[in-house]
């Protein structure tokens, strides 16, 4: 929801608004739990970033220390799968006026600023999102909860380390709903429209996705780009198959005096298809070496479009390599059974 400036001007209107939604879809049928957050997970729009220190007046930590922030509505995490690892999740209490500030951090920021202690309990100082440190007014928050790192930007992009507050904090206008059910979420989409329109008939529901959508379309340009490079690893496969083809039918054709000898001296036909696939094989398998390692090499450069799959799988190289091989052996196959059924009278009558 975006809400209209002009109608929710009041301070605490908006945590009002997005709370009641909160409570009115939790009360929904199947509904397992709800949030909201913004940015939504995925959803291109990039998350805020501010700064922080762990001392007011570090004017060095203002400068250094930058985190993405998220402003919430209790029930995110637990929607979301973002598991607590220390301390408690948001309440409904910290997000009602008058509450004391609070913010949950994730275990990047733990690990980095709290390597040898517990980190709850402590104050941070947060400044708004987007001002610079000397014009930011320091905020004391105290931590309640870590939770792990979650990828809010995109699947391929790690992020930085987050800190999550209550809606309360600033009073965002805008903030994205997330609801967990039991069945199919498209089910829920009246009961939504109807709780809109009961709480604000002006309003209008800018989107209904279920987060299968939006990450399908968070990925579309890297889909899009990976079919392009499958197509032209395709291309460049039959090229590749072709030419040894040639090659080897080539070699085949120079030696045919010697492989009619051979046969006509007792050779058999396995032995002659044997010779000349080994031959093509221990020419692919030379090029397949040398690709090898370039492509371990220059596989940092292809990082950004990698998911689950590191510069040097183990899994990706075997697999890759039989393939070659297997496409090696087969455009060896036709040029071996064609030398291999030839009468070696003829070859030798032809020389």
């Amino acid at each position: 929801y975006a809400l209209p400036v002009f109608a929710y001007r009041q301070d605490g209107s908006r945590t009002e608004f997005f709370r009641d939604m909160s409570v009115r879809l939790r009360d929904l049928p199947g509904v397992l739990s709800v949030g909201a957050v913004d940015p939504i997970p995925f959803s291109g729009d990039g998350s805020p970033v501010g700064s922080f220190a762990l001392d007011a007046g570090d004017e060095e930590a203002w400068l250094r220390n930058r985190a993405a922030y998220h402003e919430i509505v209790p029930g995110v995490f637990e929607t979301l799968g973002i598991q607590v690892l220390a301390g408690r999740a948001f309440e409904l209490l910290d997000n009602e006026p008058g509450a004391e500030p609070v913010v949950v951090i994730d275990q990047f920021m733990a690990e980095r600023h709290f390597p040898s202690s517990d980190p709850v309990g402590k104050t941070i100082y947060v400044a708004s999102a987007g001002l610079v440190p000397e014009d930011a007014t320091a905020t004391p928050a105290r931590i309640i909860g870590v939770v792990e790192h979650a990828k809010f930007d995109g699947v391929l992009d790690e992020g930085r380390e987050t800190i999550y507050r209550p809606h309360l904090a600033t009073g965002a206008y805008l903030m994205n709903f997330v609801v967990k059910t039991a069945g199919p979420p498209e089910l829920l989409i009246p009961d939504v429209r109807r709780i809109t329109r009961e709480i604000d008939a002006t309003l209008p529901v800018l989107s209904l996705r279920s987060l299968d959508e939006v990450v399908s379309l968070s990925m579309a340009p890297t889909r899009f780009a990976m079919v392009l490079l499958a197509l032209f690893a395709g291309v460049a496969l039959t090229l590749a198959a072709i030419g040894l083809y040639g090659v080897i039918a080539y070699v085949v054709r120079q030696r045919r005096f010697e492989i009619g000898l051979r046969i006509a001296l007792g050779a058999d036909q396995s032995r002659i298809l044997n010779m000349i696939l080994w031959g093509g094989l221990r020419l692919a398998g030379a090029g397949l070496a040398a690709g090898l390692v370039a492509a371990i090499i220059l596989s940092g450069t292809l990082r950004t479009l990698l998911y689950g799959v590191g510069q040097a799988d183990p899994i990706t190289y075997v697999a890759i390599s039989a393939l070659l091989l297997a496409v090696s052996a087969l455009a060896s196959l036709v040029p071996a059974i064609r030398a291999a059924s030839v009468p070696p009278a003829i070859t030798l009558r032809a020389e």
